[in-house]
């Protein structure tokens, strides 16, 4: 029988620690269910405070929320939708099942007959939080969604994208998957059913406004 191999001694494993926590790396928010929340103002309530989603995930070196180490997430509240808001939520990634995203998107669009009202758009794991796109429900505000629309608002989303050098690869690849998936969350708003925004609410503990 081959003899066990031998591992690391401490002092390396020290430095190699030392090394990976220090190595600068910067990573993204891969979590699906984060920018959902922050697209449907959800509020999460702690042993402590009750904070609004958007400001409940952090880019910190050890962390990814604002938790205090003592503080645990007790509860967490989705408003009821306005009847002419539809969301959706769209995810692209290498694999079909158990796969972490390249890009995500959430949204939720109130209408106002055929125009805009109000929008939240979310964009996941292209950022160590997630990241709301501002700029895009600005311009989304007061304008009719149609196929020119969703192409611009999508166009809109890219520009906020800030490359790292070591990730230059990764642009034309990124651009295309979120022109793509910003296109299509807006475009496909119009078929999400009332069932959806259910089926997500049911596992939380879904509010009135």
């Amino acid at each position: 029988m081959d003899a066990d191999a031998r591992g690391l001694d401490l002092d390396l494993v020290d430095m190699e620690a030392s090394r990976c926590l220090n190595c600068g790396c910067l990573a993204v928010n891969a979590s699906d269910l984060a920018p959902a929340l922050v697209a449907f103002a959800a509020k999460i309530k702690t042993t402590k405070r009750i904070l609004d989603a958007e400001d409940f995930f952090d880019a910190g070196p050890v962390r990814s929320t604002v938790l205090d180490v003592d503080e645990l997430v007790t509860e967490i509240e989705i408003p009821t939708p306005k009847p002419t808001t539809k969301q959706t939520f769209l995810k692209f990634r290498i694999r079909n099942s158990i796969d972490f995203p390249i890009v995500s998107v959430a949204s939720a669009i109130s209408m106002d007959g055929d125009t805009v009202a109000d929008a939240r758009i979310v964009l996941g794991a292209v950022a160590p939080v997630p990241l709301r796109a501002r700029e895009v429900e600005g311009f989304l505000k007061g304008k009719v969604l149609n196929d020119e629309i969703a192409e611009a608002a999508a166009a809109v989303a890219f520009e906020q994208l800030n490359v790292q050098h070591l990730n230059s690869w990764y642009s034309d690849r990124a651009q295309l998957t979120m022109e793509n998936f910003e296109r299509d969350a807006l475009i496909d708003v119009e078929f999400c059913k009332d069932e959806d925004f259910e089926v997500f609410a049911r596992i939380f503990r879904k509010v009135n406004d």
